[in-house]
């Protein structure tokens, strides 16, 4: 066994392991209720962990993988690449997932859809939420750990101001803009 995690009532332990299984085990009859086995080829687990409510769990694979689990019917619900850690924000509406391409990534719980990334220059070893959610944690390899905003109006604003050329008066003249000290606007 590589994890094991209580269940927020103390009645159930999940658990993951070498043999490429999750667990849900109850403590009193210490009878097993679901296993949950990923698909591929040996396939060794190296981190399990409940959600809030405990509706969904995760692996995560030695591979990189992190798979997204229905507690009640046994379900794979999402698969993602690219993941050596996971952990669910307080509401289980965001995934912070540390990837081996020099990132940390802000998902989407239910789809996956990428909705932020943190790049380092180098290998992560970890992520982390700051208790209010308004700011992430990543250290690396190299020594540096930084904290991030994950605001996303603040990525947007950002992305705006930067957004904004300057055209050259060669540029002008190609895309029959006017002089820039001409006075007249850009519709």
């Amino acid at each position: 066994i590589r994890d094991a995690r209580w269940s927020m009532d103390g009645t159930h332990v999940l658990t993951c392991s070498e043999d490429g299984t999750a667990r849900i085990t109850v403590i009193a009859s210490g009878q097993t209720v679901r296993v949950f086995r990923p698909e591929g080829d040996r396939i060794e687990l190296a981190r399990c962990l409940w959600n809030a409510d405990e509706t969904r769990l995760l692996t995560v694979t030695y591979a990189g993988r992190t798979d997204i689990w229905d507690t009640a019917t046994g379900d794979a619900l999402l698969q993602i690449p690219d993941a050596q850690q996971a952990s669910w924000n307080a509401d289980d509406s965001r995934l912070l997932v540390r990837s081996r391409a020099f990132s940390a990534r802000v998902l989407d719980a239910d789809t996956g859809a990428e909705l932020l990334r943190l790049p380092h220059e180098n290998t992560l070893w970890g992520t982390a939420w700051n208790a209010d959610e308004t700011r992430l944690l990543t250290w690396s390899v190299d020594g540096t750990a930084r904290v991030w905003s994950v605001d996303l109006r603040y990525y947007i604003a950002l992305g705006r101001q930067r957004a904004i050329h300057t055209f050259t008066p060669a540029e002008r003249a190609r895309f029959f803009l006017p002089p820039a000290n001409s006075g007249a606007s850009l519709p």
